[in-house]
């Protein structure tokens, strides 16, 4: 018996592809969450955001640096991405 192997078209993030309409409304909704999470303007404006509120004191230091080192890491895997 000889065996067969399966070729499975992938998306640009890796999943596999999904036939039809419905493979292509799931991948354009990939793209945006993707480009809404690794935008580096928004990523730039949520740091911003987060120096405000602890300059008003609304957030202590401590969440500040934990908030803050998060961002950097998104901001570093978005300028990745994004070359």
């Amino acid at each position: 018996m000889s065996a067969r192997k399966k070729v499975i078209k992938r998306t640009r993030t890796g999943s596999p592809r999904l036939p039809g309409i419905f493979g292509a409304v799931v991948e354009r909704i990939t793209e945006l969450v993707d480009e809404e999470y690794y935008g580096e303007d928004k990523i730039r404006g949520e740091l911003l955001d987060l120096q405000m509120k602890r300059e008003m004191e609304e957030i202590t230091e401590e969440q500040y640096l934990k908030a803050e080192a998060l961002l950097m890491k998104r901001l570093e895997k978005a300028k990745e991405k994004n070359g």
